[in-house]
This record gives C-alpha cells, sequence and structure tokens, in this order.
C-alpha cells in the first residue's frame, strides 16, 4: 500500500506495518504517520512508543486499555525484527482482533524473516501495510536531485554518482553528505562533481572513496591515515563501517559475476555500480579473494558491535579492523 493513499482515508486504521530495507524511508513514512495521527491524542496519556525491550505483554495492556482523554490510543512498536517467536505470536494475535479504540504502528526494518511472513500477510490483508524498497543507482540519483532541488540547488548527475560512490546507498548518510556539500558550496547554485572533490582539497580533508583507493593500492599505511582524518573531521565511525561494508559487499557480487563473462555494462548494473567503476572492483576482487572476505565480514560486524557497545576509543577499534583488512 502507498503511504499517501492511507493518509487521504478520513479515518486511520487500527493497525499499520511500516517495513522494508529503506531505513531512511521507513523513519520518513513514521513521521508523516505521526502527523496523521496526532490530532485529537493526548501525548502524555494515550501515546507511547515502545522498543525491542518492553515486553508485549506491557503493549497489549496498553492497546486494550479505554483511552484516558482521547478518543483514540495510538502505541508505536519499534525494532519488531529483533523480537522473539512468541512476541511475533502474540502481534499477530493482536493484527487479526485489533482494539477499536487503539491504533497500532509497527516498524520492521529490513526483510521479513520466514517465521515473521504470517504477520504481513495479515497486514496486508487488512491494507494496512507499507514497504520501503531500497533504491538503487538511478534512483537515489533522482532522489538527490529531488533532495538539492527543494534547497534551492542543483547537483549534476557526476555530482550525484560520486556522492553515492563516496557514502553508498543509505539515504540518511547521503542526506547528511549533501547537506556539508550545500553549505560548502555557499552561493553556487549549481553542485558539480568538481566542486565536490574540491571540498576535500580546500578542507585538507579525505572522501571515504579515498580509502577504496588506498585498498587497491593496498597501501595500509594511507589507509590508516584517511581514516584517522575523517575520524578527526567528525565522520561517523559508524558510517565508515557502513561505506566499508558496502564495498565488500560489491566486491562480493562482481567476483561471481565475472565468472560468467557477461559484458562490462551488465555487470556494473547487476552488481548496482556506475560502470567507470569496475576496473577498480576488478582489481578489489583479486585483492580480496573469499576467504579474506569472510574474515572482513566478521570483523565488520564485530566492529559495529564494539563501536555500539565496548569502551574502546574509535581509533583502537577501527585500527583493529584495518589491521585484519590488510593482514
Amino acid at each position: 500500500m502507498d503511504i499517501e493513499k492511507l493518509l487521504k482515508q478520513k479515518n486511520p486504521l487500527p493497525v499499520y506495518f511500516l517495513y522494508g530495507e529503506d531505513i531512511y524511508q521507513s523513519e520518513k513514512n513514521l513521521e508523516l504517520l505521526e502527523e496523521y495521527l496526532a490530532p485529537g491524542v493526548d501525548r502524555g496519556a494515550d501515546w507511547r512508543v515502545f522498543h525491542r525491550e518492553n515486553d508485549f505483554g506491557e503493549v497489549w495492556l496498553f492497546l486494550t486499555a479505554y483511552p484516558f482523554f482521547s478518543d483514540k490510543k495510538v502505541a508505536i512498536l519499534k525494532e519488531c525484527e529483533q523480537r522473539n517467536a512468541k512476541d511475533i505470536e502474540m502481534i499477530t494475535k493482536y493484527v487479526n482482533v485489533p482494539t477499536e479504540s487503539s491504533v497500532l504502528v509497527i516498524l520492521y526494518d529490513g526483510k521479513i524473516a520466514s517465521s515473521h511472513q504470517k504477520l504481513l500477510k495479515l497486514c496486508s490483508k487488512l491494507g494496512s501495510d507499507v514497504e520501503s524498497k531500497a533504491l538503487k543507482n538511478r534512483g537515489l540519483e533522482e532522489w538527490i536531485s529531488r533532495y538539492a532541488a527543494q534547497q534551492g540547488k542543483v547537483i549534476t548527475n557526476d555530482g550525484a554518482q560520486i556522492l553515492i560512490d563516496q557514502s553508498g546507498n543509505d539515504r540518511a548518510i547521503l542526506e547528511m553528505q549533501i547537506n556539508k556539500i550545500l553549505l560548502f558550496a555557499g552561493e553556487n547554485t549549481q553542485i558539480t562533481k568538481d566542486i565536490i572533490l574540491s571540498q576535500n582539497v580546500k578542507t585538507k580533508s579525505y572522501a571515504m572513496w579515498d580509502i577504496e583507493n588506498a585498498l587497491i593500492k593496498r597501501n595500509a599505511k594511507e589507509a590508516f591515515k584517511i581514516v584517522f582524518r575523517l575520524l578527526e573531521n567528525g565522520d561517523s565511525p559508524l558510517v565508515l563501517i557502513a561505506y566499508l561494508n558496502n564495498v565488500f559487499l560489491k566486491i562480493a557480487r562482481i567476483d561471481e559475476l565475472l565468472k560468467d563473462n557477461k559484458p562490462s555494462a551488465e555487470i556494473a548494473k547487476t552488481a548496482d555500480i556506475f560502470e567507470w567503476k569496475l576496473d577498480s572492483y576488478r582489481a578489489l576482487a583479486k585483492q580480496f579473494p573469499a576467504p579474506k572476505r569472510k574474515r572482513i565480514a566478521y570483523m565488520l560486524l564485530d566492529s559495529d558491535l564494539a563501536l555500539k557497545t565496548s569502551r574502546f576509543d574509535h581509533k583502537t577499534i577501527m585500527s583493529n579492523l584495518l589491521i585484519e583488512i590488510f593482514s
């Protein structure tokens, strides 16, 4: 179902299921839905946000209790993809017979697990499911163009490609990078590839794609220098992890596609990279064979968890990751 169609309905549905791989769009859909549901709902007594640590029994009690000061109660259930089988069963049971005086909004990030398909099918039957599909390169270019236009700027196609190449396809990260570029551009109404690249020179900083060049050259010293400079300039280590993860996922795709001897344009399209990047990824596929990529994948996951949970400083965590990559 399209979110815009749902928001045009006079009365809210008892359940909304927001899911998909594009977390950025899911969050935007949630914001729109919150604006739609907010009128007439008391935020103190009849509006609650629940996370994975909240037992669903607590959510159930809130939903089935009569509203205090509003016509309806609103419960927003986040991180549903991390719920255990018992919770999913209870959520499905509630969705099957929802309370008329409450609205349940479910957020589910990523692909629907096979054991959770029953919940999706039920919400789909109710016409309350909204999927956020991840955008590919062309779609991201168009989105960047629209976003820049809303700020009164124009980003050229090659400029958009460089931004995607530097930052990956996470739109939350892209939005942050675009805002930095627009601030740097000042009165320039057209943002080109050269303007974006010149920002890195004038600020004496690096772009994330410089890490990729260091990987191709097997230049560990340069990679350390780039990563540390990016961290010093305020770039998030989680963004760096996401970028590296994206690079190695594409290396794996390219490695498999090259075995089929397909045309370069077809390989690039299938792997979701720009064709002018294909030679770089051919080189990276040779530098990092499958066994090595597997070890790096585990290290990327460990580094991501360490950044979120451990007391080690960011440079130590990133250093350990780079040591594994270049070992």
